[in-house]
């Protein structure tokens, strides 16, 4: 079987931000779409992160029956994952098509504490300040 393993040394990106109708990560969904449709071409049974300063680990894709987690619920079978996988497609559409038009304008919808937490906000120009 095929496994991916994403090693950080930071924060990990918990199960819950793969929800279909709310995903807030990409990673995982990105990795299996490169590794099932470009590099190996098999399906992967597993893809979890490994924390390092934390020593955990965070299952987003396992089977259960060869991985134990130890009790833990949230990852999901390849199967389940499917309608993540959907999502992420669609949002990847959508982002090509604004890279296509040049629209980098944030949505109406996007809530500051979205901003707040997104690794690029320190450069972003949805907000200014101006010091006098």
């Amino acid at each position: 079987s095929t496994v991916i393993l994403d090693y950080k040394t930071g924060a990990v990106p918990p199960a819950s931000s793969y929800a279909p109708d709310a995903m807030n990560d990409f990673q995982i969904p990105m990795y299996l779409l490169l590794v099932e449709q470009e590099l190996v071409k098999l399906p992967v049974e597993h893809a979890f992160f490994l924390g390092l300063a934390h020593k955990k680990v965070d299952y987003i894709v396992n089977d259960k029956t060869k991985i134990s987690q130890d009790g833990a619920t949230a990852a999901r079978t390849r199967g389940d994952f499917e309608p993540v996988m959907k999502a992420f497609l669609t949002a990847a559409e959508c982002y090509a098509q604004q890279v296509k038009a040049e629209d980098f304008r944030k949505t109406d919808s996007t809530q500051w504490d979205t901003c707040r937490s997104c690794p690029h906000h320190r450069i972003c120009r949805t907000t200014f300040i101006v010091a006098g």
